[in-house]
């Protein structure tokens, strides 16, 4: 008996004929394949998955960047944070959810939107919007 190379069915795998019958698994469904052709039909399914990965990669990269620019933190400097407008106002620090006195100067955005000096402050060093609407202060 000449030993070749068979694909059997069942198991999905190249195997050699035992009796008509694969080694692996005992189907009889198996089929003579030219290893050499069936290797290089994989190795171009490979190439083919490589590639499309690639691209796939490479989209999920841009995109990233895309979502990174939309929602980028742009924190201000200490020296723009201080020429700020203060202003007394009535009403609550959504930050903190506390009171705003008027007896104490609030930072009042570009917005309109106001925070206790310590709460925006600490928020604007890491992101330069307003924490309510997300404009760029």
């Amino acid at each position: 008996m000449e030993s070749s190379n068979y694909w059997c069915y069942g198991c999905s795998s190249f195997t050699i004929n035992s009796n008509y019958r694969c080694i692996h698994c005992g189907s009889d469904f198996i089929e003579e394949r030219n290893h050499s052709e069936e290797m290089q039909r994989i190795d171009e399914n490979l190439n083919m998955l490589q590639t499309r990965l690639s691209i796939l990669v490479s989209s999920i990269q841009q995109l990233t960047e895309r979502i990174g620019n939309i929602d980028a933190k742009h924190p201000l400097s200490e020296e723009r944070i201080a020429s700020l407008e203060r202003a007394h106002v009535s009403g609550t620090c959504s930050i903190c959810t506390e009171d705003q006195s008027e007896s104490v100067a609030s930072v009042l955005l570009s917005c309109g939107h106001s925070y206790h000096e310590n709460c925006i402050t600490v928020w604007l060093r890491i992101q330069g919007t307003c924490p309510q609407c997300r404009k760029q202060v």
